[in-house]
């Protein structure tokens, strides 16, 4: 009898270990399948968090690109623009005279209104207030600019005659008083004047023909061929008498210029920083 006891025991024991790597397979792949699950989720999170971290990104560039387009814009709109127009003056007058804030013009053209435009003005007489008069009055003006080249001009010119005033107990007088202005296109304006017969309080002057020549009066002075330039013009008044607080009397005066405005190219546009990048 104890001899039959072994096959049932072996049974038993090749059951109990049959059982032992069930059970132990079993635990592996229950171990490995939650591996599985954890590495998963953990991919999972990964991807969200790039995802968040791509939005974040692109959200932040976008908020860096939006001041450097600004900037751009602005940089832009900085940039200069081209050339200057081209313009005419010129205008002339026998005499303009101011006493005590009241301003009187014989024989005027006033301004030019255009590169193509021509003005004349005369008078056979005129008095100059209670001071005196003159005689054979006359004033021109005009531009011949067609083109804008160096042949091209603005000219003034203003005469008279037998001029004479007193004021406050100055005498001037002169047998025949002119002025002259030429403005060439891009060339150097030029003024004179022709003054014969000038005499001031009775005594003969000679005329030297250089620019604002002065003679003192008792409280003013006489100027004569006063030259006022500029860049682009000049004015010349032949004869200019000032009595300090009583009278501002020019005769002959004549102004002529020519702008032809810039030709030179606008600068480059501003260099600017690059944009900051997207990612």
């Amino acid at each position: 009898m104890v001899g039959r006891a072994g096959p049932p025991y072996r049974l038993r024991q090749e059951e109990e270990e049959a059982s032992h790597d069930t059970g132990g397979r079993r635990a592996l792949e229950s171990t490995d399948i939650a591996a599985a699950v954890v590495q998963k989720a953990q991919k999972d999170v990964s991807n969200v968090s790039g995802n968040l971290e791509v939005e974040m990104n692109w959200t932040n560039s976008r908020f860096r690109v939006m001041p450097g387009l600004a900037f751009v814009a602005a940089g832009l709109l900085a940039w200069p623009a081209t050339a200057s127009a081209q313009t005419v003056s010129g205008s002339a007058s026998a005499v303009r005279a101011s006493v005590l804030g009241a301003t009187t013009v014989l024989a005027g053209t006033g301004p030019l209104a255009d590169a193509q435009d021509l003005r004349e003005a005369s008078q056979d007489a005129g008095s100059i207030f209670s001071f005196g008069g003159a005689d054979v009055l006359h004033a021109a003006t005009g531009s011949s600019i067609t083109a804008w080249d160096p042949s091209d001009y603005v000219s003034s010119e203003a005469s008279l005659a037998d001029m004479g005033v007193t004021v406050a107990g100055n005498a001037v007088s002169a047998g025949f008083v002119m002025a002259r202005a030429l403005a060439p296109v891009g060339g150097t304006p030029v003024g004179a004047s022709e003054i014969d017969g000038l005499a001031v309080n009775g005594v003969p002057v000679s005329v030297t023909g250089e620019p604002n020549q002065t003679v003192w009066l008792l409280g003013g002075r006489v100027i004569i061929n006063e030259q006022t330039p500029s860049s682009t013009g000049t004015t010349v008044n032949a004869l200019h008498v000032i009595v300090d607080g009583v009278a501002d009397l020019v005769f002959a005066s004549a102004s002529a210029g020519a702008d032809p405005g810039s030709t030179a190219a606008p600068p480059p546009p501003p260099i600017l920083p690059p944009l900051p990048r997207l990612f």
